[in-house]
Order: structure tokens, then C-alpha cells, then sequence
């Protein structure tokens, strides 16, 4: 409890304003959706690679750079979650076996994979203006076919530790990118992501074969330091109270406020726009929302 309250403390600090679509619930869905899957550790005919992450976003007409055909293996990241948990502050609940093969299951491994998807989704955003345009203030949908991670998406929650660290990433993302992402189940019969999965790496695309490719690093390491040790919650550092003269439209930038009003306190309603600096990925480079 006390860190969600520390999470929501600096939102409602800097007000954020939203557009009238967000607010009434009339955001237009996005064409193409976002593909996600795994493959579970059973030993099956079925699953030939086994414990493989694979994320997908194939929209016409664009750069294969821009394309997301990526599959990781989970084995490769649990290495990495371990040094993490060594280096940390040894206050976590659980042990470096819970991430193991033996252990882990499928439903972990599904949101797994739609965390990598949506770092890469975010990546995108960043590197390219016209994909921030084509993401912001929309309803986007992500395909999976795990109906548990499905439910945890669209209710913003998730029972197990430390997953649940996870759901702040897409919160965020949602108020960044002015939002809504929805999860839809579908059936193993009709993932796109799942033959990715299963070792099928090529695919045609504009006359071209394109290789399936890892998922990019800072995605990996995003997905490993939220998941071990969640969104950094000095969210403070993230927003940016600005205020704009309409005439000469210059911005004046002005700091959050110290603490939260009180109830007879003045209004801390934007009077201009509100932006929110969102560093997901620790390098400096945000995903701006343009109101």
C-alpha cells in the first residue's frame, strides 16, 4: 500500500490533463494489433523450442527496422535476473529458483512476452515521431493466448509477486501515450506470435525474407529491472509542469509542487498543457505525450 501511494503521490501532484477522447472513452482502436506468445518447458512434439518469448507488429509499408518480428529465448534472461537479484538490496521475498525453468509457468512467460512487445511498441515511439502519432490516443490491442494474462492487463492488476511490478509499466505507458491498451484472448490455432515461437524465423514481407531477430537489449534489461525491482516510483523526475502563452507560444517551464494541497488549498489545475517525461528504458530518452 505504501508503495502505490508513493506511485500516485507525484501524479496527482502535476494533474495531468487528458484529451476529451480519453476522458469520455471514445478513443479510436488501432488497425493492427500487437502479437505476443510463449512456449511453455513441456517436452512435446508440439514444441520444439521450448521456453521462447516472441513478439510481433507487421504494419505495412515501413522500414523492416521498424518491424517487430523478435523472439528471446527465456533461458538467456534468467541469467541476467539473477545477477540483478544478486546485486540488489536483498530484500526480496522470493529466491533465484522461482525464475527457473523448472519452476516458472506458462502464464508467467505469456506476460513476459507482452512486456518485451511493449518495450519495443515503446521504442518505437521514441525513435520515430510518426509512430508516437500513430500509437497516441488510441485503443491498442494486444492479441495473446493466455486468458489470465488477458484479465491482468485490462484490470491493471496482478495477484503474484513480484509480476504485479510489471502492471505500472503499462499504467505509465497508458498516461504517456494517452492510451488504453486492451487485451484479446485468442486461441492458440490463431496466434500470429506462435509460430515464432516454434522455430518458424522467416517470414515474406514486401518480396523480402525477413530473419527473425532477438528482442532489442534495453527491452531485456527494462523487462529484468521492472520485474525484480518494479517502475522507479520518484516519479517527480519524470513530469514537467508547463504552461503556454498562446500569442507568442512560448513554454514556461515550471517545477511540480513540493507536496500535495490541501483541501482549502488554491486549484493546481493546468492552466496550459501538461507533459509527461516517461524514462522507462534509463537512458534519457523519453516518450513524449503531445496534448
Amino acid at each position: 500500500m505504501k508503495r502505490a501511494l508513493e506511485f500516485l503521490k507525484p501524479i496527482f501532484e502535476v494533474d495531468p490533463a487528458v484529451h476529451i477522447n480519453y476522458f469520455l472513452n471514445l478513443l479510436p482502436p488501432h488497425k493492427i494489433p500487437l502479437w505476443s506468445d510463449a512456449s511453455g518447458f513441456e517436452i512435446d512434439s508440439k514444441n520444439p523450442t521450448p521456453g521462447m518469448l516472441g513478439s510481433v507488429f507487421i504494419p505495412p509499408f515501413v522500414k523492416t527496422s521498424q518491424l517487430i518480428w523478435k523472439v528471446t529465448a527465456w533461458k538467456d534472461i534468467v541469467p541476467l535476473l539473477e545477477r540483478e537479484l544478486v546485486h540488489g538490496d536483498n530484500s526480496h521475498s522470493w529466491s533465484r529458483s522461482d525464475f527457473s525453468p523448472e519452476n516458472i509457468t506458462i502464464c508467467f512467460l505469456e506476460l513476459a512476452a507482452a512486456m518485451l512487445t511493449l518495450y519495443e511498441m515503446l521504442l518505437l515511439c521514441i525513435q520515430s515521431k510518426k509512430f508516437f502519432k500513430r500509437f497516441s490516443r488510441k485503443i491498442i490491442i494486444m492479441k495473446i493466448d493466455n486468458q489470465n494474462v488477458c484479465s491482468w492487463i485490462n484490470k491493471g492488476r496482478c495477484p503474484f509477486y513480484p509480476w504485479h511490478h510489471l502492471m505500472e509499466v503499462f499504467f505509465l505507458a497508458e498516461l504517456a501515450l494517452q492510451c488504453q491498451f486492451k487485451a484479446i484472448w485468442v486461441p492458440s490455432a490463431k496466434q500470429f506470435a506462435d509460430r515464432i515461437t516454434r522455430g518458424e524465423l522467416n517470414i515474406t514481407y514486401n518480396n523480402q525474407i525477413l530473419k527473425a531477430t532477438t528482442h532489442s537489449r534495453k527491452a531485456i534489461a527494462s523487462l529484468v529491472k521492472h520485474l525484480v525491482h518494479g517502475v522507479d516510483i520518484k516519479l517527480s523526475d519524470y513530469f514537467e509542469r508547463f504552461s503556454a502563452n498562446k500569442r507568442r507560444r512560448n513554454v514556461k517551464v515550471c517545477s511540480p509542487p513540493s507536496r500535495l494541497p490541501s483541501s482549502g488549498g488554491p486549484s493546481l489545475r493546468l492552466r496550459g498543457e501538461c507533459v509527461v517525461k516517461l524514462d522507462l528504458f534509463g537512458d534519457g530518452r523519453f516518450v513524449f505525450p503531445h496534448f
